[in-house]
């Protein structure tokens, strides 16, 4: 508990045994606001204590994200490389394939041309 919290429930405690010495003036209602007072810096307390700790979780979560981010571009910037060299890679395998079927079909349409000659010459 911070010293704050501690030295205000100190105090409180003070004033509630006052109160009860110095019982003209002061009912009972008055000792138990100084309970309830008590119990809400407590509670408050707590919830500070809650609230750092998500702050902190949070706070590490933010940096581990941010330090993501600072190599974003590059993974990023990679990945796209990698898919463009597969993609090249693909198209130059299509592009042997079809040349080597143009290949085979000159050379088909060349010895047709050629056996159309020769029975043209018949």
């Amino acid at each position: 508990m911070s010293m704050i919290v501690t030295n205000a429930l100190s105090y409180l405690r003070q004033l509630e045994e006052a109160m009860k010495i110095e019982s003209d003036g002061f009912g009972p209602e008055d000792i138990q606001h100084c309970d309830n007072l008590a119990q809400i810096l407590q509670d408050l307390e707590n919830n500070i204590k809650k609230l750092h700790e998500e702050l902190e979780t949070e706070t590490i979560k933010a940096s581990v994200f941010r330090h993501k981010m600072t190599f974003f571009d590059s993974d990023f910037q990679k990945e796209i490389d990698e898919n463009v060299k597969a993609a090249r890679d693909s198209n130059m395998e299509a592009i042997l394939d079809l040349k080597n079927k143009l290949q085979e079909l000159s050379k088909k349409i060349e010895v047709l041309h050629k056996r159309d000659k020769h029975l043209s010459l018949l």
